[in-house]
């Protein structure tokens, strides 16, 4: 990575280079391959002012498949033919620092060659889970096009305290969502009609509010998570959802977290007391269907740093 700086600093270019060298070997049939592959990224950034940086950057991106993915696992078929992933990016967007606030906006753009998604494959049976048997495979190409955007306020800086009080918010909107795999036979969604890529929410919003007292050696975090509805393959039964997004998580999920400095030795580390209480409220929470995570669960321990 490189940057070219002009006008005194407020208009910075920037390039950068990804290589990658790999070796794909399978030892049950002597399959042995060498390649390699680069891509680049630019971007370019201009402050117009202290507070505002207006951005815009362009990168290529590659991603071999992971062991598993081609071995196969308790759920999944091998499939030694997978391609590695590629994607092309493009972003704009606008950063704001002013006083004790922090915003950010970004609109992009990513196509992806070769993605890949993990197919059920029909008319067999897995008896591991008497479901299906599935496999992961390429689609040809999917489309991943939305809006991030973050705000965050120190409103102990704002009132001149000796504390951080911080809320905060980060939402992702995601309206295009798309399979271009039209005419691939073994894409699950597209078998039923379906051009939107499944198990990706087209909205997701974190927000919460973090308190640290420096003089006190404690830091606490109350954080929330909401995800919006998804297209789930009911693997039960080895069928398509309905069309309709449906949100398997009932609520917004709260999670609570903790930690306070016990005892300080100086150079010779510290001793640090941590604590969480996740799911605060106990509710349902099931981002993708048959896949639910923990209800009301805690944790605590103790970390010795140095």
């Amino acid at each position: 990575m490189s940057k070219l700086r002009f006008l005194d600093e407020s208009l910075i270019f920037s390039f950068g280079g990804r290589y990658d060298k790999y070796k794909l070997e399978l030892i049950t049939d002597g399959y042995n391959e060498t390649t390699s592959n680069f891509v680049p990224s630019v971007g370019v950034a201009f402050l117009p002012f202290e507070w505002l940086k207006l951005r815009a950057n362009y990168a290529e991106g590659f991603a071999m498949p992971t062991p598993t993915q081609m071995a196969g696992n308790q759920t999944n078929l091998p499939n030694n033919s997978l391609k590695p992933e590629e994607s092309k990016t493009f972003e704009i967007g606008a950063d704001i620092y002013y006083d004790f606030i922090t915003a950010s906006f970004t609109y992009f753009h990513t196509d992806w060659k070769n993605k890949i998604v993990s197919n059920a494959v029909p008319g067999t049976f897995n008896p591991n889970n008497n479901n299906p048997w599935f496999r992961n495979e390429n689609i040809e190409g999917a489309t991943i096009a939305g809006f991030e955007f973050s705000l965050n306020a120190d409103l102990g800086q704002a009132f001149n305290q000796d504390y951080i009080l911080q809320p905060y918010v980060n939402v992702t909107y995601l309206p295009t969502r798309k399979n271009k795999d039209y005419s691939g036979s073994t894409s699950s969604v597209q078998a039923y009609g379906f051009d939107t890529l499944y198990r990706i929410a087209k909205i997701t919003v974190a927000f919460g509010i973090t308190f640290t007292k420096p003089s006190w050696n404690f830091t606490s975090t109350l954080s929330a998570r909401y995800m919006g509805g998804t297209i789930s393959r009911n693997y039960g039964t080895g069928e398509e959802v309905p069309i309709t997004y449906i949100k398997y998580n009932n609520g917004t999920i709260v999670d609570l977290s903790a930690e306070k400095r016990l005892l300080d030795w100086g150079e010779k580390g510290h001793l640090n007391i941590k604590g969480a209480i996740n799911n605060l409220f106990d509710k349902y929470d099931q981002p993708y269907i048959n896949y639910p995570r923990p209800g009301r669960n805690f944790y605590l321990g103790v970390a010795y740093e140095f």
